[in-house]
């Protein structure tokens, strides 16, 4: 079932936007609108494709040459879970916000994998989803029941690192997207600067609980260099369209009354 999602205007000129063909940007986004309100979607090819361009024609060997770009350059991990395909959006949080979400059906992966230009998992593994199968059901179709699943290794973030990250870390939600984004800030900052950014940003002063960062998008981001936050008020707040123009017309008041004091008075 498809769903209404958000476009975020930083989206258009972002890098990895200009590194995509229009066609996987396109398809990127259809990617959102088939993904359940976790960014976990069915990763049948056919279903994909047809959802993303109901109108054209992709030839067959396009397909998988297609998703695998949409892969590479947006992140897009694919697995299976009871022997269904999905892909997952790591950058979910980034670019959705989800206010009341469904029950989640299927679990976040633990060990996702890219696919290559061939449409096969890396290292190993068989495709996402054949290419002519019409697959199973999406994710929000009946009730698949817990099961066991086969979602591969733990996850590569080591689970003592990450668990006192987020133990640190001042919100906590989205706990599985936010182990995934550790797992790849940990390779680029190592575990003692993402302690140390979590406990500043934690300890700011300037921060407020309510603009605070969720962990994945934080850590996505690479937050963790960043400066101290402004200082509260630090910014002159911006007038809405009322009060400018209330300020004009006061200022146009002055200007008259400025004028009129300028000549005396004539009495009769």
């Amino acid at each position: 079932m498809a769903r209404i999602r958000t476009i975020k205007p930083e989206f258009w000129d972002s890098p990895d936007t200009a590194r995509a063909s229009l066609r996987a940007r396109l398809l990127y986004i259809s990617m959102w609108n088939l993904a359940d309100d976790y960014g976990v979607g069915d990763g049948n090819f056919k279903r994909i494709i047809g959802f993303a361009f109901p109108n054209d024609e992709i030839g067959v060997a396009e397909i998988p040459r297609l998703i695998a770009e949409v892969s590479r350059t947006f992140s897009v991990m694919f697995f299976d879970y009871e022997g269904r395909p999905y892909y997952w959006i790591p950058s979910w949080e980034t670019h959705q916000r989800t206010e009341k979400r469904a029950k989640q059906r299927v679990p976040f992966p633990e060990d996702p994998k890219p696919l290559t230009s061939s449409g096969e998992m890396t290292g190993g593994g068989t495709s996402a989803a054949s290419v002519g199968d019409s697959g199973a059901g999406t994710g929000e179709q009946g009730n698949r029941g817990k099961g066991t699943g086969e979602l591969g290794n733990p996850s590569p973030a080591a689970p003592d690192s990450f668990d006192e990250w987020y133990a640190i870390y001042p919100r906590k939600e989205s706990k599985g997207p936010a182990r995934t984004a550790y797992a790849k800030a940990k390779k680029k900052a190592g575990t003692e600067a993402l302690i140390a950014g979590a406990e500043r940003y934690r300890d700011d002063p300037n921060r407020e609980q309510q603009f605070t960062k969720m962990p994945a998008t934080w850590l996505n981001s690479e937050c963790w260099d960043d400066g101290p936050l402004p200082a509260r008020g630090s910014q002159p707040a911006r007038m809405d369209h009322s009060s400018r123009g209330l300020a004009k017309g006061m200022a146009m008041l002055q200007a008259y009354d400025a004028q009129q004091s300028a000549f005396p008075e004539i009495e009769g």
